[in-house]
């Protein structure tokens, strides 16, 4: 069977990964070690990614803490290592059902980020 020029395109468009804004703040001042979302936020479709942009304006460690029910794990992204000041850095995190997740700073100081679920994404 061949397939015609309409049917490739939708079978593409198909294929397309989307994606779901999570969280997003621009320059805010944080206090280190304290959850940075007032929410915890969750997956839509599981199992995906969240994919994480932040950028730190004073160097330091960042953290995503993931909870499944009463288990919690703070994870340190970039190895663990600082990231360095006005730098943009982009983590990707697989998360599935009854995932929360919330992130953190080892350091004060204003922060931007930006978390996206994608979708389909695994």
């Amino acid at each position: 069977m061949v397939a015609n020029l309409e049917d490739i395109e939708q079978a593409v468009k198909g294929l397309k990964k989307t994606y779901i804004t999570k969280a997003s703040q621009h320059g805010v001042a944080e206090v280190a070690d304290t959850d940075i979302l007032a929410v915890y936020i969750s997956p839509s479709n599981v199992p995906c990614r969240f994919r994480i942009m932040v950028t730190l304006e004073t160097e330091g460690v960042f953290s995503i803490i993931l909870k499944n029910g009463s288990s919690s794990k703070t994870l340190k992204l970039n190895s663990g290592g600082n990231l360095l000041a006005n730098c943009a850095y982009m983590f990707d995190v697989l998360v599935d059902s009854g995932d929360t997740a919330n992130f953190q700073t080892s350091v004060s100081g204003n922060v931007t980020l930006r978390a996206l679920e994608i979708v389909g994404g695994t």
